[in-house]
């Protein structure tokens, strides 16, 4: 009688030794290739790669050790976040810095470079709702009666403060706007929308 095999399974690191000698830069390079691969904005990649060296700064600021293969949640949390709070940075910087990070590791986790996703657990904080100034109508009435109008510059200068004024455009949608997007008979015009989708 023929004694059948056992099939026993064994777990496998899926992690290879090659991936392992990579060091934090080189991770870093490899992820702003990949957002590039993306076509994300030139802003964006600047703010990814931004938030990653100012982790590394702060950990070696505080002489702290920074294995980007064995690093907890509570180690970026205790080492980068809290730092960043204590140094007093703004919430919109810890925010900005906290979402850099956590495309980082989400990339790291989805390529196998680590084995747990810690991103999950990275969370932006609370930030305080501030209340934007306003200009007083003493302070709008003196910025109109800036340009002089008896110019072309001067008037051209009035005419786009006004828009700006009267439509709440962007400065970036009014230098934008062109004659033919001004339809003066219905007194209207069009704004173009320039947005950039992310892939």
């Amino acid at each position: 009688m023929t004694k059948r095999r056992q099939n026993v399974l064994v777990s496998v690191d899926s992690s290879s030794p090659a991936k392992r000698k990579l060091s934090l830069d080189d991770l870093l390079q490899s992820f702003i290739l990949d957002c590039k691969a993306k076509n994300l904005s030139i802003l964006t990649l600047k703010v990814y790669e931004d938030s990653v060296l100012r982790m590394k700064e702060a950990f070696q600021e505080q002489q702290m050790p920074l294995d980007i293969y064995t690093v907890t949640s509570r180690d970026i949390k205790n080492y980068f976040i809290a730092y960043m709070i204590n140094q007093g940075k703004s919430d919109n910087t810890v925010n900005s810095r906290i979402k850099g990070i956590k495309q980082f590791f989400k990339y790291l986790f989805t390529e196998g470079w680590i084995t747990q996703n810690i991103a999950d657990e990275l969370h932006v904080v609370k930030a305080e709702k501030l209340m934007i100034q306003t200009f007083t109508k003493e302070q709008v009435a003196d910025l109109l009666a800036q340009p002089d109008r008896n110019t072309f510059t001067g008037f051209r200068d009035y005419t786009m403060m006004m828009i700006l004024l009267e439509t709440g455009m962007r400065i970036s949608e009014l230098c934008n706007l062109k004659i033919g997007d001004i339809f003066f008979k219905k007194s209207t015009y069009k704004i173009r929308l320039n947005i950039k989708v992310s892939a």
